[in-house]
């Protein structure tokens, strides 16, 4: 098989992702993406996953989409959720990722933090 998306969801932070068996550092992450060259976009549905996802970007993942500061599970599910939906109904990548943001329609300070638009990379590499 020859995946086009990279999907991720679990905790991070700037430097690593949190697997069962340990973590996964930003080299671990640009070799998997070298190693599948397919693979056109990721999707690091986690916290603080900016750093990684710029870092796969510079080895040639066409998108990304990635959050930079903290985000509820709950408030990750749904975006993902939209997103996916947006994206089979035939959006780019940035629009899916910007539509789903937006549609994210609680006003409690986390959501108000996660639809600021400088918190999120979703665009093209």
């Amino acid at each position: 098989e020859k995946p086009t998306i990279l999907h991720f969801a679990g905790h991070s932070t700037n430097e690593f992702t949190e697997f069962d068996d340990g973590p996964a550092d930003i080299g671990w992450w640009k070799n998997l993406v070298q190693e599948f060259s397919s693979v056109k976009v990721v999707f690091l549905n986690s916290c603080s996953a900016l750093t990684i996802a710029d870092a796969m970007v510079g080895v040639g993942v066409m998108a990304a989409v990635a959050m930079r500061g903290e985000i509820a599970d709950n408030v990750a599910i749904a975006f993902a959720k939209d997103f996916y939906e947006r994206l089979a109904a035939g959006r780019t990548v940035g629009d899916a990722g910007r539509l789903a943001r937006s549609a994210l329609t609680r006003t409690d300070r986390e959501l108000v933090a996660v639809r600021d638009p400088s918190n999120w990379k979703i665009e093209k590499g």
